[in-house]
């Protein structure tokens, strides 16, 4: 699969692989723990993260993850798509490159436990 920018034109030094991280981050409700994982996200070379048992607990946890990033002036810049567990369990986000559309992804299936 080749990562594309808007258009369907090939994104600026993308290769023909598309670079994925899947990890249980076992929560991430620690800023410290967060912080440190969106920064080796921002600096690493991952098209897609993955990330299982987050413990986000719903819409407006996520939304400040996402905004707080690696910390200050560090927000996530690509997409990022949540189903929440609770605060203590479940929870997966999907955070995507800026190259990659978020236009591309759906939801195919949902569980109501997370």
């Amino acid at each position: 699969m080749q990562a594309t920018a808007a258009g369907g034109a090939a994104a600026p030094g993308a290769d023909s692989a598309l670079r994925a991280l899947f990890v249980n981050v076992n929560g991430l409700s620690e800023d410290a723990k967060r912080q440190r994982l969106f920064a080796s996200l921002l600096d690493g070379p991952y098209d897609v993260a993955v990330l299982a048992e987050t413990h986000c607990a719903g819409p407006d946890v996520a939304a400040a993850w996402t905004r707080v990033g690696a910390g200050p002036g560090r927000a996530w810049p690509g997409a990022a798509r949540w189903a929440h567990g609770s605060g203590a369990a479940r929870g997966v986000g999907i955070l995507l490159g800026t190259h990659l559309r978020p236009a591309d992804l759906a939801t195919d299936y949902s569980d109501a436990c997370g």
